[in-house]
């Protein structure tokens, strides 16, 4: 009830400021470009979402479901299509008609809240209820439940079809589970590897040198990775185009310049973008991990095509690429042993931070909400409690 109400003293102040900004202008989920007085449209806006923990309090109706109170199904539909225009008219200029449409919605907005559901609480009579849970709800839920169950049916063979090729081992990444973080030492000596050996045929089309920053290099070491490439830029104010030392900003220079030459370098298979390999590839970083380590003889019996490579992990077990790593192929900066093994892990790592940068943020954030969603459920048990303590009684 106390935030309710300071939802709607937090309006009245809002609409006051705005009064004294000049423009009676009160938006709630709007940017400020559409506010005069930011303080007046900061208050309503913030009101605007306290009003909504006084609906238990101001929808006192016995019948709880829109389905059997046809006034208040018409009303809510109104309240979510005024939502969305209200959403719409943040993005429109601050001039008529949008400012008075703005204004009538927001009026229903807040109207919703401290006029019609209190009035249809008093007012409006319910519809026939049923006799049961099951007549209402868990009969209609089982038919579509149904429908649902029989339209995935092909996509769950298509996904069993995919799982015929052989499953790869599963390995610790330190990037696993909701508290792992990418392992900057290991992303340095995989983008080394990267560089050294697998940018002579692959592009990552999507990740600039300044990214590079993730992998704990610092300004002047970005500088200078990116100066050993150079790009085609321009055109230059006679119209010609020119080539020039890459910057930060500039993104991964492609070992090719088209496709085509990327084909005809490679006996017609077509190198794949790295970019967003991980993502791309079913079980992904233990299937590229296994893919790098997972070249053998062929079995006997089994005959390859020309300039064909046997690998256990690859659908077909007939891959175009030949076996990319050796042992002791680079030198790590680290004095790091660079095995087979330890080059395809550190590689497959830094392919892995290149498809989601934002992992790490990501799962911070995630954890962040997690504990949010927790302290709402509480809220929410407590609201609930408020809402049915008559009926438990």
């Amino acid at each position: 009830i106390a935030l309710g109400g300071l939802g709607g003293i937090l309006f009245v102040l809002g609409f006051v400021a705005q009064e004294a900004g000049g423009n009676m202008i009160w938006l709630p989920f709007t940017e400020f470009k559409f506010i005069s007085a930011k303080l007046g449209g900061v208050l309503a806006m913030f009101g605007s979402i306290a009003a909504l923990a006084l609906m238990p309090w101001v929808d006192w109706h016995k019948v709880r479901s829109s389905r059997f109170r046809p006034l208040y199904r018409i009303a809510l539909i109104v309240f979510l299509v005024d939502c969305v225009v209200l959403g719409i008219m943040g993005a429109k200029p601050a001039e008529q008609p949008w400012v008075i449409i703005s204004q009538l919605a927001t009026l229903y907005y807040f109207a919703f809240f401290f006029v019609i559901l209190p009035l249809l609480s008093r007012i409006e009579k319910e519809s026939k209820l049923p006799t049961s849970i099951y007549a209402s709800v868990i009969k209609k839920t089982a038919v579509v439940a149904l429908v649902i169950g029989l339209l995935c049916a092909p996509l769950t063979n298509k996904a069993v079809a995919a799982d015929a090729a052989p499953t790869p081992p599963h390995q610790a990444w330190s990037f696993d589970g909701i508290t792992g973080t990418f392992d900057k030492a290991a992303m340095q000596r995989g983008y080394q590897v990267y560089k050294e050996v697998c940018s002579a045929c692959h592009s990552m089309d999507r990740i600039a040198y300044r990214n590079l920053s993730a992998l704990g290099y610092n300004e002047d070491q970005i500088k200078a990775i990116a100066s050993e490439y150079t790009v085609m830029d321009g055109p230059n104010d006679e119209g010609d185009m020119f080539e020039r030392a890459a910057r930060p900003s500039d993104r991964f220079k492609s070992p090719f310049d088209n496709k085509n030459a990327a084909r005809y370098a490679n006996n017609g298979a077509l190198p794949p973008d790295l970019s967003l390999i991980v993502k791309a590839r079913h079980y992904g970083a233990d299937y590229i991990h296994a893919l790098l380590t997972g070249y053998t003889d062929a079995p006997e019996g089994v005959t390859l095509n020309a300039g064909m490579s046997y690998n256990t992990y690859f659908a077909g077990h007939q891959i175009a690429m030949a076996a990319p790593l050796m042992d002791d192929q680079i030198a790590y900066a680290d004095n790091t042993p660079a095995t087979v093994e330890q080059m395809s892990s550190d590689v497959t790592t830094f392919l892995a931070w290149a498809s989601e940068p934002s992992q790490d943020q990501r799962k911070r954030m995630g954890i962040k909400v997690v504990l949010f969603l927790i302290f709402l459920s509480f809220l929410m048990y407590l609201v609930k409690k408020k809402v049915w303590k008559d009926i438990e009684k």
